[in-house]
């Protein structure tokens, strides 16, 4: 049986979002009812498992259709030498905003049956002059005008989905 595939955007490669999307890729009951897909930054994660001590991603792919496990969608968006971690900058609010077009676009295109958003800030976007409606806004008004459904998810205690 294929599990449906789950875009899973990696938020701000300058905050918690790689170490949250780390410990995603591995946990094994989330594996047996989806396959998540990181749309960011593998050079991001891989850092960030060395930083924190955890496991580097085992699948990186470069098209959606070779996702079968838990893996990365490598997008890149941002280099490791433009990026301090902890600290707000305008290249990593568009790596951030990058993640969530890709996903979406992937969404709409069939390949992939839902996106998961990591938090956005919205200093991201203040400091890439665009205007910050929400992250529910922005969904509705850049992509789903016509149709839309939220479902609010919360990481607790390693918990995710």
């Amino acid at each position: 049986m294929k599990l449906p595939k789950i875009a899973v955007t990696m938020g701000d490669p300058a905050g918690v979002g790689p170490e949250i999307c780390l410990k995603l890729l591995q946990n094994k009951d989330i594996a047996k009812i989806c396959t998540p897909i990181i749309f960011g930054s593998f050079s991001v994660l891989t850092q960030a498992a060395t930083q924190c001590n955890l496991d580097k991603p085992e699948l990186v792919i470069s098209g959606l259709s070779e996702a079968d496990k838990p893996c990365v969608l490598d997008i890149g968006g941002i280099d490791l030498n433009e990026l301090t971690v902890g600290t707000v900058n305008a290249k990593s609010g568009y790596a951030s905003y990058t993640y969530i077009e890709d996903a979406i676009n992937a969404a709409l295109s069939g390949q992939v049956s839902a996106v998961q958003l990591l938090q956005l800030i919205r200093r991201r976007f203040m400091q890439l002059e665009l205007t910050f409606l929400g992250t529910l806004r922005f969904l509705q008004v850049r992509h789903m005008p016509s149709v839309f459904a939220c479902f609010n998810t919360q990481a607790r205690s390693g918990q995710f989905l």
